[in-house]
């Protein structure tokens, strides 16, 4: 298993007050910690570097976190594990793990839930 200090994580939504709040939680326990306002913000982030788990929101303005996964999908071989968090979707949970996510949270999120998710995820 990887040390947290190893993985880095990307971190999608359109609310600052929730990338801010679980980006912190994850730099507490030492993972390297990348923040998105927005799907073209991970898009260039995801060009920049390597992110090994990406947690997006699913509903934000202009693109959404399924157009993030079709995107990033297009280079299967560079594709970092995925998980949505919402607070309403119109998607189920079927269909985001049919499309390449791991699995849909709701929230307000458990972030100690999610580190384990990310931990047991990432090899």
């Amino acid at each position: 298993m990887k040390h947290p200090k190893d993985i880095s994580i990307l971190i999608v939504d359109d609310e600052v007050d929730i990338v801010d709040y679980i980006g912190a939680n994850f730099e507490l326990d030492d993972f390297i910690v990348y923040k998105a306002y927005s799907v073209d913000q991970a898009l260039k982030i995801l060009q920049e570097n390597k992110i090994d788990f990406i947690l997006s929101d699913i509903c934000m303005p202009k693109k959404t976190g399924m157009d993030l996964l079709e995107e990033i999908r297009i280079n299967p071989a560079a594709v970092p594990k995925l998980l949505f968090m919402t607070g309403f979707s119109e998607i189920t949970r079927e269909q985001a793990i049919e499309k390449g996510a791991l699995d849909i949270l709701f929230k307000p999120i458990d972030v100690e839930k999610v580190i384990e998710l990310v931990l047991e995820n990432v090899s």
